[in-house]
């Protein structure tokens, strides 16, 4: 389990820097999107909110906000805060947890990977619509010395396969359109859909705001009340692994396996499955894991 946006879209960011023929200055994208790699961001700013809006027909169907701060311990890099309905994943100081339906889940990284591993997913600031060689349509300058540059791109195979859902197809080209403030930091970005019959609807919206460091982490419980949690790999033989985490009381329990398939039990004979949805850590728990 990765951030929403992963889980809900595997993000990629398979760009070239090409500049076709256009109006205004020449903005190539790949200056543009290290500009607004995440460590550059922050090197400005201590947050950034960042709204997602997907369109239908020219309705908005569905949306996702995510919210990203620098983190207090330097090794944490960020604290991110991501909402889709009524899911919410939050990375805080170190330290992994989802909410759903009131649940609120310490998520194990069993995944071998840290924290910092997490959360460097976030910096790119990419998107699946990124994808494609892009062509600069145009740019044009914005009051308050910013700036507009719209690019398109077109639609190989292998993108057509990836946005199926999105309804586009090798026929098809993804309009990007971008406004930048004055340091070319994004401030909106509207994805379309440009049609062989020259005909555009717009698919997503992405708008920006930064600098603002939101009270959204008031509800991550202490770490001063935990108790410890162990899972167990190759139970029972020389192999055998035994990996504790500490989990604030009261939680539940999420665990993030993962490319690799993994089920876990409560019992060593692999007879009782770990019920994710209703054991909380009140006590010292084992949990057998079966690859």
């Amino acid at each position: 389990m990765k951030k929403i946006i992963s889980a809900f879209l595997a993000l990629s960011l398979t760009v070239m820097v090409l500049v076709s023929c256009s109006s205004g200055i020449s903005v190539p994208y790949y200056t543009l999107a290290m500009d607004n790699y995440g460590e550059n961001v922050f090197d400005a700013y201590d947050a950034v909110n960042e709204m997602i809006t997907y369109y239908k027909d020219g309705e908005a169907v569905y949306g996702y906000s995510l919210y990203m701060e620098i983190s207090k311990d330097k090794s944490f890099a960020y604290n991110i805060y991501e909402t889709a309905g009524d899911y919410t994943l939050i990375g805080h100081e170190g330290e992994l947890y989802s909410v759903k339906d009131g649940k609120m889940h310490a998520i194990l990284q069993a995944d071998k990977n840290t924290y910092f591993d997490y959360v460097k997913n976030y910096e790119k600031r990419d998107h699946i619509l990124d994808q494609g060689e892009k062509y600069q349509k145009y740019s044009k300058p914005l009051e308050n010395d910013g700036t507009e540059v719209s690019y398109y791109a077109k639609v190989t195979p292998i993108i057509a396969a990836d946005l199926y859902e999105y309804g586009i197809t090798e026929n098809d080209r993804i309009v990007s359109t971008y406004t930048l403030d004055k340091d070319r930091y994004y401030q909106n970005i509207v994805y379309s859909v440009e049609h062989s019959d020259g005909t555009q609807e717009k698919i997503a919206e992405r708008k920006f705001e930064y600098g603002t460091v939101r009270d959204v982490f008031e509800k991550v419980p202490s770490l001063s009340d935990t108790v410890d949690v162990t899972i167990v790999y190759y139970n029972g033989t020389i192999n055998e692994i035994r990996d504790t985490y500490k989990v604030p009381k009261g939680l539940y329990i999420g665990i993030d396996a993962g490319e690799e398939k993994v089920s876990f039990y409560t019992d060593a004979s692999f007879e009782t499955e770990f019920d994710f949805e209703n054991a909380v850590a009140e006590n010292s728990m084992v949990i057998y894991a079966k690859k």
